[in-house]
């Protein structure tokens, strides 16, 4: 039998040697027929059939062979030649996008040896063509522990799993596969999907940005783009209905990033601003909006207000009346315009009408009266009640006398005399006046009232003897002081604040309200009385410090518009952008309060290098966004911890500054590294301080320092 076994594997192997390999086969099945075991006779039947190129019929062999002796050297060489021929169709099957193919034949190199090259990549590859993405995962993580790793694998496995949907898991590869390439525009891309499906708005357009900056055309990151941006607009939006303006803002500002000519987010982005009283700002989005919508009523009306809030009236009463030659009807634009230029009215065809050129010439070189947008006592009298309400008490009787001589019984005219006088004090003046008032309407409830508050006064001044408990409610007088002064009705508060302190002239709490009412009534040395007097009687008193501080300033802000010559725009600006933004009474409030800030850190790279480390000889930039939505913030600087990392060297930022509340400041720390660099990861604590050296806020960054130095 032996003799039988040895023939036929020797003609087998004769078979081999003569290319004969179809002949070779029937001899070696026969040997193994005779003894399964017979190693020899299994590696010659799977070299026949490789020869044949019967891979899995080869394989099928070797497989046995191996069963038989694992280390037999010809197995082995076998099945390092049938893994390698598996290895290199599969790579050719993938090539030609033939995934299926491709895997399958990729499974078979692992089967015949797990470690076998990078056959775990390639099977990733494979898989991902087949949108199996969670078989891809497992294969290129194998393909890394094994320490293979190919330049795009953590980008294929990022993009593996943002397409299952674990997208914190995708974050972090893809994190590392721009780190490893920074120019890779699709990991950047899958970045900006993967932040986007986490909720992360701010990082996927910073990701969507530069996918564009890295590659303009690259279709796929457009329509990401369009979602993103359209979400940032909607939670704009939402944002400034709720009165979260700067959350609105940073919103409608990563619009306009995306898309510098999306007129929606520059107007709404600019309305924002405006509502901030962050008017610079507010100009350079609403110019912005015109420009890309010239008839835009909406901008230009607000437009005209932001004007308002920069003292410049000549520009708003423009801005208004371009609004109107947009719409003529447009009632906003029309009650704006008449306001803070009362020489300016629509006519009944809603035109405007320039009061300069109220006689035009006709076409026979004739000159034709024509009407003016409205009646010369009417604009004394409108000049008149804003002098009054700007507390130019001389200007306003000036006017409303100016009115009156042109028109006798005009009863406004006289009411708003007589207002006038009794916010001077001048009591028989006004009392006069009102008779006039009476006069002409006795059934004018506003001419009563008034008349009865200056009898009153005089009563309580005449009659120094007299119990005024007898007579009057302080607290009652006091409260009613208190709602005029929250309505804006001054000269009644300050009568109510008189007749209190006609009957008890310690109160301090009188005091202090007449000289908050003086104050928003424009009369600064009356206020500073007041208000003197409340801190003679109780120098403790905190609310009448703070509101003497209040007066101070304001005197200021006043006096340094007067040398630019803009007193008449800015207290009509006063009332009517004030009145804009929601004005409340207890203004002096916001401008004692705490500073209330909050400071942010990010770590901008030169383009060059940008890799997310610093290495030798890199300059990188740390950007403080800081905002305050407290008080002023005076003098602040900067504190770093640690001041000193070795091999890197810290600019002084430009500070000290004062940082305004709703004026966002931006401050620059520059680093340079030298070739002392130590490799390290630092994180740095920074803190704003103010000139106390009381910490005002913190913000933490982290520095990835490499040293990476030339080879020998």
């Amino acid at each position: 039998m032996n003799a039988i076994k040895e023939a036929r594997y020797n003609l087998g192997i004769a078979y081999l040697n003569d290319e004969q390999y179809q002949e070779a086969i029937p001899e070696f099945e026969a040997v193994i027929q005779l003894d399964p075991d017979y190693i020899d006779a299994h590696c010659g039947l799977s070299r026949a059939y490789l020869e044949l190129n019967d891979l899995d019929k080869a394989e099928l062999s070797t497989l046995t062979a191996l069963k038989l002796n694992p280390d037999y050297p010809s197995v082995k060489d076998l099945s390092d030649s049938i893994t390698t021929t598996h290895y290199e169709n599969g790579i050719t099957l993938l090539e030609g996008k033939n995934y299926q193919e491709a895997a399958t034949t990729f499974q078979k190199v692992i089967k015949l040896d797990s470690n076998f090259k990078d056959t775990n990549y390639y099977l990733g590859r494979s898989f991902l063509g087949l949108r199996d993405y969670a078989k891809a995962v497992d294969s290129l993580q194998s393909s890394i522990s094994s320490n293979i790793i190919y330049d795009d694998i953590h980008y294929l496995i990022g993009n593996a799993f943002v397409e299952l949907k674990q997208f914190q898991d995708a974050i972090q590869y893809l994190d590392e596969a721009i780190l490893r390439n920074p120019n890779q525009i699709e990991a950047h891309y899958y970045l900006a999907r993967a932040h986007r499906e986490f909720g992360n708005l701010e990082a996927a357009t910073n990701a969507a940005i530069e996918t564009q900056r890295l590659d303009p055309n690259y279709q796929p990151v457009n329509n990401l783009v369009e979602s993103i941006k359209q979400t940032h607009y909607n939670r704009g939006i939402s944002f400034l209905k709720d009165e979260r303006f700067s959350d609105a803002i940073a919103s409608l500002q990563n619009v306009i990033t995306l898309d510098p000519d999306y007129t929606a987010a520059q107007y709404n982005l600019g309305i924002a601003y405006l509502k901030m009283e962050n008017y610079p700002r507010a100009l350079d989005n609403l110019q912005k909006t015109i420009s890309l919508d010239p008839r835009n009523k909406e901008a230009q009306h607000s437009l005209a207000l932001t004007f308002l809030g920069l003292a410049q009236l000549d520009n708003a009463r423009n801005a208004a009346k371009e609004a109107l030659s947009i719409d003529t009807t447009y009632q906003p634009a029309k009650t704006l315009l008449e306001a803070i230029d009362p020489t300016f009215k629509a006519d009944p065809d809603d035109t405007i009408i320039d009061s300069q050129e109220t006689t035009p010439k006709d076409t026979n070189g004739k000159t034709e009266s024509k009407p003016t947008g409205q009646p010369r006592h009417e604009a004394h009298y409108a000049t008149g009640k804003a002098y009054l309400d700007a507390g130019k008490i001389d200007e306003a009787i000036g006017e409303f006398q100016n009115a009156l001589d042109m028109e006798p019984d005009y009863v406004d005219a006289h009411l708003g005399l007589a207002n006038a006088y009794y916010q001077n004090q001048q009591l028989d003046e006004a009392e006069s006046s009102v008779h006039q008032v009476l006069r002409i309407d006795p059934n004018l409830q506003d001419g009563k009232q008034l008349l009865d508050e200056i009898e009153r006064l005089q009563n309580g001044d005449s009659d120094g003897e007299s119990d005024p408990q007898e007579d009057i409610d302080i607290d009652k007088e006091f409260e009613r002081g208190l709602v005029y002064l929250s309505n804006r009705q001054y000269q009644k508060a300050a009568s109510a604040f008189k007749i209190v302190l006609t009957a008890d002239p310690n109160s301090v709490e009188a005091y202090c309200g007449l000289g908050k009412t003086y104050l928003e009534m424009g009369e600064f040395t009356q206020a500073q009385s007041s208000v003197q007097q409340a801190l003679r009687i109780n120098p403790k008193h905190e609310q009448s410090k703070k509101l003497l501080k209040l007066i101070k300033y304001s005197v200021k802000i006043v006096n340094k518009k007067k040398s630019k010559g803009l007193i008449y725009a800015s207290v009509i600006l006063l009332f009517l952008v004030l009145g804009f933004v929601g004005y409340e009474y207890e203004v002096w409030k916001w401008i004692f309060q705490e500073p209330d800030i909050t400071i942010s850190a990010s770590i901008v790279e030169e383009p060059k290098n940008s890799d997310g480390l610093i290495t030798p000889e890199e300059t990188v930039h740390i950007i403080l966004e800081i905002e305050n939505k407290g008080g002023t913030a005076k003098n602040t600087k900067v504190n770093i911890d640690p001041k000193y990392i070795r091999g890197l060297k810290f600019s002084d930022p430009t500070l000290p500054i004062d940082i305004r509340k709703n004026y966002p400041e931006t401050v620059e720390i520059k680093i340079h590294a030298t070739n002392d660099l130590k490799s390290q990861t630092t994180d740095l604590t920074i803190q704003l301080v103010d000139e106390d050296k009381v910490n005002l806020a913190t913000t933490f960054c982290t520095l990835r320092i490499f040293d990476i130095r030339p080879e020998d």
